[in-house]
């Protein structure tokens, strides 16, 4: 499970090679396909034997080379933005490959994009502890627009900025705003 690597081609160009019929070859049919950042997920079927399965590749660059890995769902990969029309797309055909970890996929599929979907988000406030990589910390105020909170650790005090992206990992420990007054603390810090 290496990369393959090609100089003297784009990110489009690979994309626009790897969607081609004549990538796949005869028996195959790219049903439909997205690109989501570095990650190509395709609807994939064998007309032949009536086969359909999603195919996954991930694009980097590397020393100024455009490489891929490539994979299926039935290999379980650790990428879960995949369009949720693929996923019901799949469910929907028969698949050739043992069942057990392309469901195990699409069902963290699923589950990623229900946690991110607007009526899901947690709303931060101020007090509130979030729970991440095994430490506590209590959100003290927000930055600006998308640049996460100003926190502090629990276990020592410590003052430090959490992203939004680790904040939406987060599990919330607390709603309510404790006692002491965080808010407080930090401007003295400061």
């Amino acid at each position: 499970m290496g990369w393959t690597c090609q100089s003297s081609i784009t990110k489009q160009q690979l994309v626009s090679e790897l969607i081609q019929s004549s990538w796949w070859g005869e028996e195959f049919i790219v049903v439909n396909h997205a690109l989501r950042g570095g990650t190509l997920y395709m609807c994939v079927e064998q007309t032949a034997r009536k086969v359909a399965f999603i195919a996954v590749y991930r694009i980097e660059v590397h020393g100024g080379e455009i490489c891929y890995k490539d994979m299926c769902d039935s290999m379980g990969p650790c990428y879960y933005d995949c369009p949720i029309k693929f996923i019901d797309w799949a469910d929907n055909h028969e698949h050739g490959a043992p069942k057990s970890f392309a469901e195990e996929w699409r069902q963290k599929v699923r589950d990623m994009a229900k946690a991110q979907s607007p009526k899901n988000r947690i709303q931060f406030v101020p007090g509130m502890v979030l729970e991440h990589c095994g430490g506590q910390y209590e959100l003290v105020r927000e930055l600006a627009p998308r640049q996460g909170w100003t926190v502090i650790d629990k276990s020592d005090g410590e003052i430090y900025r959490m992203p939004l992206k680790f904040m939406n990992k987060s599990t919330v420990v607390t709603n309510e705003r404790p006692e002491k007054d965080s808010t407080f603390q930090l401007q003295i810090a400061l």
